[in-house]
């Protein structure tokens, strides 16, 4: 045989993808945005809550300062209004005894 005609042939079959596509890129993007939607629906959740826990501070505060108020203004309106009356009461009383004084 003629040694130019030795010829070895190796052959390699590798399956290496050039292009793999972005579907596994867009599904983990998908995921890292679902995940981002969530941490900021329960952040948002938990803004709301403390809001609504604070206005329920801010209108029971409210109410009481405003039960207070109208009870301090009762009680004023009552000394006001009694201590004219009793004054009356008493000018009266006065009165009759002077004239009952006077009749005898």
């Amino acid at each position: 045989m003629d040694p130019r005609l030795d010829i070895a042939a190796i052959t390699v079959n590798l399956n290496v993808p050039i292009f793999t596509g972005f579907a596994a890129n867009s599904r983990i993007q998908k995921a890292r945005i679902e995940l981002q939607q969530n941490i900021n629906e329960r952040d948002n959740l938990k803004i709301s809550i403390d809001h609504d826990v604070q206005v329920a501070k801010t209108i029971s505060v409210l109410l009481y300062l405003r039960w207070t108020f109208r009870k301090e203004t009762w009680n004023w309106l009552k000394m006001f209004f009694t201590k004219p009356k009793k004054k009356y009461a008493a000018e009266q009383v006065r009165k009759q005894k002077s004239i009952r004084l006077k009749q005898i």
